[in-house]
This record gives structure tokens, sequence and C-alpha cells, in this order.
């Protein structure tokens, strides 16, 4: 039986060594936020994850060396996790201008579809 605490897994003793082999790495990248962020992508998509290299990352003094990598627990779930993840990594950038909210009159990046402030949607142009 798994079990995840701290974003580590925890095996039952007689399951660790069968379940070893499951593991497969999703994502790598030397920015710990960004692992992070899509670490919280498949968390909320029911899919058991780590981030391995997470508690040593800070200590090595090599960039690059050991950089922290987003795991699924189980392999089954490394092509449902990988066709979340492909969206927001190379989901495309929003190119025009900034626009101003109608209701509350406040200036909203082009990327928001609503403004931050009141969450009125954006108009149709």
């Amino acid at each position: 039986m798994r079990k995840v605490f701290c974003g580590k897994i925890r095996l039952a003793p007689e399951a660790r060594r069968a379940s070893i082999c499951n593991v497969k790495e999703v994502y790598s990248n030397p920015d710990f936020t960004r692992v992070g962020y899509y670490k919280s992508v498949l968390d909320e998509a029911g899919i058991e994850n780590f981030i391995r290299n997470e508690s040593i990352y800070n200590m090595v003094v090599v960039p690059g060396a050991a950089m922290p990598s987003l795991c699924v627990a189980d392999e089954s779930d490394y092509e449902r996790a990988v066709s979340l993840l492909v969206n927001f990594e190379y989901s495309p950038v929003v190119i025009g201008a900034d626009w101003h909210c109608e209701h509350c009159h406040e200036s909203v990046p082009a990327s928001f579809a609503s403004c931050w402030k009141c969450q009125a949607l954006r108009p149709v142009a």
C-alpha cells in the first residue's frame, strides 16, 4: 500500500522491491518552482507523484548535477501525466496589448481572460 508524505513515497516493506521499477521520470528542470508547479498539476489530477532530488538540490555545488525531477509513482500513469503537462509546457505565448476592464477600469495583462481585480470577463473584440 502506497502512502505519500511530504512529497516522498513511502512503501510498505513488502511492496518496496516490486514498486521501485514502476517509478518513471516525467519532467526535469533546474527551476525547482516549475517542477513544483507541475507536481501540483499532477496532484490535482489524482496522479501519485514525487520530486526526486528535492532535498539535495540546494546542497549541490555543481549546477545541473542533481536537478529536481518529477516522477510518477506508477509507470502506467506516465502517458496521462505527459499529456497533462504538455499543455502547460508548450502553451502558446499570448501576444497582444493589455486591456482595460470596463467594470473597474484596471489595466489587465493580455494573457488574462478576466480582470484580476473584479473578475469581469474580457470584452469580445
